[in-house]
């Protein structure tokens, strides 16, 4: 498969210094096309381009049989002035959709009727038409013409502005509505074609941004975005928990704040087509987390029930929150784990769940970060191996308020290469509990950051002096402690820390 390169052509006169921000040239590619294009533009007055189809090949919108889109943008000083009359498109900064391409040309553009030149093997002024006016939008937009169409935006560099997600939102709702009974419909993998795929993975981020929100929009779909996570919710106005968003997981979120909210998802992800497109959103926009909150109502009913988000092969960090016993269980079991995911980061918060279980859950996957917030173990127990089979792959821990026991303290420390550990503690026995091993350990030479909150405020010497071991340690927090005559050991831990 070809590799496709995008290069830049800068004009040779100095009054074209800086015309283009951005020119883009696939210059590496195993079959060129025959099809070349081109369009003449010429500048008028500051205010507007001219652009003149050369060839004059309306019907063609572009090469069926390129592998690549091809964009070059040439000087053509000597091209003559045209007729005003004859040309196909006027591009003006009032556009509907606007492009730094064209804008710094005409920004640039010191003298009367300047020409410029672009070459490509699809028809530009049908696109352009596209984006100046949302009715001409019409049965032709199937997912070719789709990714050619941001091919086009992302060569002529798109301005972000309000109307772009009312035009992403319109052409949307052609592409899904509209294409059921055609090709579209029929190849429910079309968006696993490896061109098409790397058209939606080079685009710009506005792009996607303004993509995933005219998506929703008309999917009809209730959301917000906060720190570039995703919250789907039932009803606008919705609150939503922000302390889900984990800074120490290096993945963007999707929040699913209900269950009416997931049921709602599910519904329409019953469409591959659908399910597909959002799973490439959502990949490039670094959204791999998906979290599930406020399920208290959730029943599995059947066990072999499709979960279609679930699907989606992108996720590396699952949470759930607020869920029943049973079905937690249940969808840990048969949803998440069933198959071989390659989950690095799970967190369980608010959930009753049985010692077993989480022994289950803990040797079938060797996870990078493990987050238990407020989790009751079913059993009466005091054995050690609670956490058994974690192995060394583990980088990161946060508990609050769990009842982790000494024995497992120990093996972790013996095993693990943690860098990071965030502990809130409920009771003095597991603050206790992990004192004493934590002051017995002085071969944790990747620890980075250590968050502790205590709930007894008195602690021994020992553990302040024990800081000092930690010659890698860069964030130290410590809540819930009182000064008192141990506190000035706190010296030796700071006079350790990487600088």
């Amino acid at each position: 498969m070809g590799v496709s390169i995008c290069k830049r052509r800068c004009f040779q006169n100095s009054i074209f210094t800086n015309l283009i921000s951005i020119v883009y040239i696939l210059c590496f590619f195993k079959l060129v096309s025959p099809l070349v294009l081109s369009y003449r533009l010429q500048s008028i007055k500051h205010s507007k381009i001219l652009i003149f189809d050369e060839k004059k090949q309306n019907d063609l919108l572009f090469d069926q049989n390129s592998k690549y889109l091809n964009f070059y943008v040439l000087n053509n000083l000597e091209s003559p002035s045209c007729d005003e009359i004859t040309y196909d498109f006027i591009y003006s900064k009032e556009n509907f959709i606007g492009f730094e391409v064209f804008d710094n040309f005409l920004n640039s553009s010191r003298m009367e009727n300047v020409n410029m030149k672009i070459e490509c093997d699809f028809n530009l002024t049908y696109f352009l038409r596209l984006t100046n006016d949302i009715t001409n939008i019409s049965s032709k937009i199937n997912y070719q013409v789709f990714d050619c169409l941001l091919f086009a935006m992302k060569s002529l560099d798109v301005i972000e502005n309000k109307n772009l997600k009312s035009f992403f939102q319109a052409i949307l709702f052609n592409f899904l509505y509209f294409n059921n009974n055609g090709y579209f419909h029929n190849n429910a993998t079309s968006f696993k074609d490896p061109f098409v795929s790397s058209l939606l993975l080079d685009i710009k981020y506005i792009l996607k941004k303004n993509l995933i929100f005219a998506y929703l929009n008309s999917l009809m779909i209730k959301y917000i975005f906060y720190d570039e996570n995703l919250i789907l919710l039932e009803k606008n106005n919705e609150t939503y928990n922000k302390k889900h968003f984990d800074k120490h997981i290096p993945y963007k979120s999707l929040l699913i704040n209900s269950y009416k909210a997931f049921q709602i998802l599910e519904n329409i992800l019953n469409n591959p087509n659908i399910l597909h497109m959002l799973e490439f959103l959502l990949n490039e926009m670094n959204i791999k987390s998906i979290i599930f909150d406020n399920f208290q109502i959730f029943k599995i009913l059947d066990s072999n029930m499709k979960i279609y988000i679930l699907s989606m092969n992108i996720f590396k960090s699952i949470t759930i929150s607020h869920f029943k016993w049973s079905s937690s269980w249940l969808f840990l079991r048969k949803h998440i784990f069933s198959d071989k995911k390659n989950i690095e980061f799970l967190s369980l918060k608010n959930l009753k769940i049985s010692k077993s279980d989480l022994e289950v859950i803990c040797k079938k996957q060797k996870f990078k970060g493990l987050v238990l917030h407020n989790i009751k173990i079913l059993e009466n127990t005091n054995k050690n191996d609670l956490f058994f089979g974690l192995g060394v792959r583990l980088e990161y821990i946060n508990f609050k308020n769990v009842e982790i026991y000494e024995g497992w303290w120990k093996e972790f420390f013996q095993l693990v290469h943690i860098r990071i550990i965030i502990i809130s503690f409920y009771t003095y026995s597991s603050q206790e509990k992990f004192i004493k091993e934590f002051i017995r350990v002085n071969t944790l030479n990747e620890l980075l950051y250590l968050e502790l909150d205590f709930c007894y405020s008195s602690i021994s010497k020992d553990f302040y002096n024990s800081l000092h071991h930690f010659k890698s340690l860069v964030t130290l927090k410590l809540y819930g402690y009182k000064f008192d005559q141990n506190t000035h050991f706190f010296s030796h831990a700071f006079e350790s820390m990487d600088k």
